[in-house]
């Protein structure tokens, strides 16, 4: 899979957690600090989603962001 294009961990100024984003099993993971990790669902190329939180994610993997969408807020998360 090209999943390696995404794995690191994120963060943003106006965010209090971190994102770590890795490879497990074949599957995309996220992981907020402190916090259990879950499985991210591919809706297209780039664009994953996490149905239970109702968030989505945006990965502009050549700029080292991504985009993350939750209930109406919109926070871009830098690879640290």
């Amino acid at each position: 899979m090209f999943f390696e294009l995404y794995a690191g961990t994120y963060d943003a100024t106006d965010l209090p957690i971190a994102i770590k984003i890795y490879e497990e099993e074949g599957s995309l993971m996220a992981q907020g600090s402190g916090q259990p990790a879950f499985e991210l669902n591919p809706l297209e190329k780039h664009v994953f989603d996490y149905q239970p939180a109702k968030l989505e994610i945006e990965f502009k993997p050549y700029e080292n962001t991504f985009v993350l969408k939750q209930g109406g807020q919109v926070f871009e998360l830098k690879k640290q």
